[in-house]
């Protein structure tokens, strides 16, 4: 089996774990399991399929399905027959389809079902049937490590998503070192029930495990009540997704998650590490860590060890090798250690620049120069996060914020992540999410929107004397929100702009 062009390629990482640990596990899911060697010849063979039916070298292909091995196959398939993998959530808007197929116009969409968005491609299904007829014998078509491998969405947070492009150079390099600062091995099996078509699925689960030699555990539904039989069942060793995941094993009363999860690994801004921390304990999780990125830096810029690092509210992350940050102020000056600031990172990692939508390139050239500095902005290589962070002497990261979401209160700058995970310590909340509205006297107000514990309601009173014993006077809600399910982007983020939407002209 030949490997023209492909070093330091996905292609390469997938070749050279058939080569090494081909009889190991790579992925599996509730019915069936693959080696790493299956997958090799299972994607050489859907590249074979692929290129019959069109597809060459440079091409970008959609694909739209939810976790399962034939999608990973396929993905590989895709990347192996020299093309770029473009992933669609399975559930997003119909309007937010339409926007990324237009923006990237792929040679052909992949979906999971026929009647998917009235798709006249073929199905992850019949692309998988159609590869076990062919031999994984042909290797032409092999990318370079400059050519690009993937392009993801970003979670839209502020409006439409933005198509980022990304080089097998930079990934295979990216999670070779995450795989490292993780201390992850191919003896681990990392539960993936985070979407494959996002940045934290793909990149961080995905590639993560593949470049470790890790194997995965797909979970195409998530099931809360299943989760904690799922992870003693399968032997899975690392917990990878949001902090929901953690909080419904506790849940699950199982007391021997911790026989066999050595590690949970969640990500963002928003994790609420004292119930983290509390929740690894109780199941007998002994390693903990939080990540930090943004898609525009292939999702990942700085990782932290929560049961090494410090004690408190805000995660101690250290950068990837070959990765730097800085905090600047808003006209991009750096400053001092322990100060807030505008977090700004550079390396091998940050994107050159989103794909351009065709309906909106005239406008976009034209107001460009007019722009004042921006998330997603980059600068003498220097890419402008969108968050608030600070730096201590030794150089750690700690953020505190997005720098939309602040709130001026009074002239006073709250950061609404304090806010929530203040409020998070209470035992009567379960979710809470903090957003500013327009206030005649104040300039804004806070709202806070929680979703109290089952059988549980908000009391407005003991919520705000219990803020009141932990924030400033001003950093306190003037109103409280319950709310059964907190809205999301198409990627599964908390959408503070909807709430904003609702809330504004209501409180």
């Amino acid at each position: 089996m030949r490997r023209d062009r492909a070093e330091g390629t996905l292609v390469e990482l997938v070749l050279t774990q058939a080569h090494t640990q081909g009889d190991r596990t790579a992925i599996l899911d509730g019915t069936q399991a693959i080696s790493y060697g299956e997958l090799a010849e299972s994607a050489l063979c859907v590249s074979d399929v692929l290129r019959d039916l069109g597809v060459e070298r440079g091409d970008r292909v959609a694909i739209s399905g939810r976790n399962s091995i034939a999608w990973v196959c396929t993905a590989v398939g895709i990347l192996c027959a020299g093309a770029i993998v473009v992933p669609i959530g399975y559930g997003v808007s119909e309007s937010e389809y339409a926007r990324i197929v237009r923006v990237t116009r792929p040679k052909m969409i992949i979906t999971e079902f026929t009647c998917d968005r009235n798709s006249d491609g073929p199905t992850i299904s019949e692309i998988v049937e159609a590869a076990r007829h062919y031999t994984a014998c042909r290797d032409h078509g092999l990318p370079d490590a400059g050519d690009t491998a993937l392009i993801l969405s970003t979670s839209g947070s502020t409006g439409m998503s933005k198509q980022v492009p990304m080089t097998h150079r930079q990934l295979t390099r990216l999670y070779s070192s995450v795989a490292a600062r993780l201390g992850m091995t191919a003896m681990d099996r990392i539960l993936g029930v985070v979407p494959l078509a996002h940045s934290f699925g793909f990149n961080g689960v995905l590639l993560t495990a593949i470049t470790a030699g890790a194997s995965v555990r797909l979970v195409e539904s998530y099931d809360r009540g299943d989760l904690a039989d799922l992870v003693i069942r399968d032997r899975v060793t690392v917990i990878m997704g949001p902090p929901t995941v953690l909080f419904d094993l506790i849940a699950s009363g199982r007391e021997d998650v911790g026989l066999v999860c050595r590690m949970a690994v969640s990500g963002g801004s928003d994790v609420p590490l004292g119930r983290m921390r509390k929740a690894c304990q109780e199941l007998g999780i002994v390693s903990m860590f939080v990540g930090y990125g943004l898609t525009e830096a292939c999702g990942t810029v700085a990782i932290g060890s929560v049961t090494e690092g410090r004690s408190g509210s805000l995660a101690m992350l250290t950068p990837i090798e070959g990765l730097e940050v800085r905090i600047v102020d808003e006209y991009g000056y750096s400053v001092p250690s322990d100060v807030d600031g505008h977090v700004i990172c550079s390396g091998y990692n940050v994107f050159t620049g989103y794909l351009e939508d065709p309906d909106t390139r005239l406008e976009h050239q034209e107001g460009r120069e007019m722009m004042s500095p921006t998330e997603g902005d980059v600068a003498d290589g220097w890419l402008r996060t969108g968050d608030i962070g600070w730096t201590d002497d030794e150089g750690h990261l700690y953020i505190v914020s997005r720098a939309k979401d602040t709130v001026i209160v009074s002239g006073f700058n709250v950061y609404p992540q304090e806010v929530e995970l203040a409020l998070l310590e209470h035992e009567l909340v379960c979710e809470a999410i903090v957003i500013g509205v327009v206030d005649d006297r104040q300039g804004q107000r806070l709202i806070a929107c929680i979703i109290p514990v089952a059988g549980r309601s908000v009391d407005v009173d003991e919520l705000t004397a219990f803020c009141r014993k932990r924030l400033s006077a001003y950093k306190v809600p003037k109103a409280f929100v319950e709310l059964e399910m907190i809205p999301t982007t198409h990627a599964g983020k908390p959408s503070r702009e909807m709430l904003r939407e609702k809330y504004s002209d209501r409180l």
